[in-house]
């Protein structure tokens, strides 16, 4: 789906647009063991998620996640957050600075998840911009119903009562991670297009 936000007539096209998809994701890199369906594997897999930007070439530094919180709907964990845009101080406000992601995710067997992405281009002022995506954002995720059928509900309880000890995170701050170095390559020397100058933070570790 895709949608636009309209300010006043008399202020250009439109405030902010939003591009929005439901993905089913298989998690390959699930180790034996763990489970989406155990809320404290799920969150471990949304920072996994979060965290490939830091690894790409010359990729845009983001603060992610923001504005983290769980919902519970029809007695499943939903894990909503934002990936936003770093912004520099020095510099004004550039409609730019209200581009940012959210996503909506949610396990649906032991390495499946849902995830709701939405895309969103902003503009100025950058307040009113994000308020109204977020607000499309909350329509679409308080219009969600949705159930597991008798067996995946039935596993989820048995991944519940194996790991009755564990939870997930109700609130979290930003990550601190550090984004790689890279340089443009040189082809003549037979270079990749890009090269890692310096390793940034690691991928996090999945804990049992």
């Amino acid at each position: 789906r895709y949608w636009n936000y309209f300010g006043p007539i008399w202020d250009g096209p439109y405030m902010a647009v939003t591009d929005f998809m439901a993905t089913v994701m298989r998690v390959n890199c699930l180790p034996e063991g763990m489970s989406c369906l155990n809320p404290y594997h799920l969150e471990q897999v949304v920072m996994r998620f979060l965290y490939w930007p830091t690894e790409m070439p010359n990729f845009a530094e983001k603060i992610s996640p923001a504005n983290w919180r769980i919902e519970n709907k029809q007695g499943h964990s939903w894990v909503i957050c934002e990936e936003r845009r770093k912004q520099n101080p020095q510099f004004p406000a550039n409609p730019s600075d209200a581009n940012f992601n959210s996503f909506a995710i949610a396990a649906v067997d032991d390495r499946y998840i849902v995830r709701l992405s939405f895309g969103n281009f902003g503009g100025l002022p950058i307040g009113d911009s994000i308020a109204a995506c977020n607000t499309m954002r909350d329509k679409v995720l308080n219009s969600i119903r949705w159930q597991l059928s008798p067996s995946l509900q039935a596993r989820k309880e048995a991944v519940l009562q194996q790991f009755s000890n564990t939870s997930i995170s109700q609130h979290r701050e930003p990550e601190p991670w550090v984004y790689s170095k890279w340089r443009d390559g040189d082809h003549k020397k037979g270079e990749p297009l890009y090269v890692l100058v310096e390793p940034g933070s690691p991928v996090p570790v999945f804990k049992p």
